[in-house]
């Protein structure tokens, strides 16, 4: 039986974006890694958090602010709420709109990306969010 992966959770509602995003999270993360990462994806914060219950075992997520169905902020304000079993999982904020980072901290994300962002991009807030954060990978 294979091991389990490691799991990062996308939430965006633009599927060519989640896509985009998913090949280049997986092509690093085992090019600078070593690791095979599960990427899970879903179109709002409505169903990430679903997929959170069915996955309690992701170690990140990427986050859009602005989705129909549910946005990033409601979606945040749940997932790191002192009750919450996810509190402790890296969230990434990404947006197009031009946010404070007073913003940011108060929307209790860990990591902001503005969009349009470049894959140089994704790729350092990766390693920031898994190795500067001591998460076992």
């Amino acid at each position: 039986m294979e091991a389990e992966k490691d799991k990062i959770l996308i939430v965006e509602d633009n599927e060519s974006l989640r896509i985009t995003l998913a090949e280049i999270i997986q092509s690093y993360c085992f090019k600078a890694f070593g690791r095979d990462i599960k990427v899970i994806s879903a179109e709002n914060g409505k169903e990430g958090l679903e997929l959170l219950k069915k996955n309690p075992d992701t170690i990140l997520i990427f986050t859009d602010k602005n989705m129909p169905g549910g946005n990033g902020d409601v979606f945040i304000e749940k997932i790191k709420s002192p009750e919450s079993p996810f509190r402790d999982i890296k969230v990434i904020l990404m947006t197009a709109a031009i946010l404070e980072i007073s913003t940011v901290r108060d929307l209790e994300a860990d990591w902001f990306l503005q969009k349009p962002f470049g894959i140089h991009e994704i790729e350092d807030i990766i390693f920031k969010s898994l190795l500067k954060n001591s998460i076992a990978f």
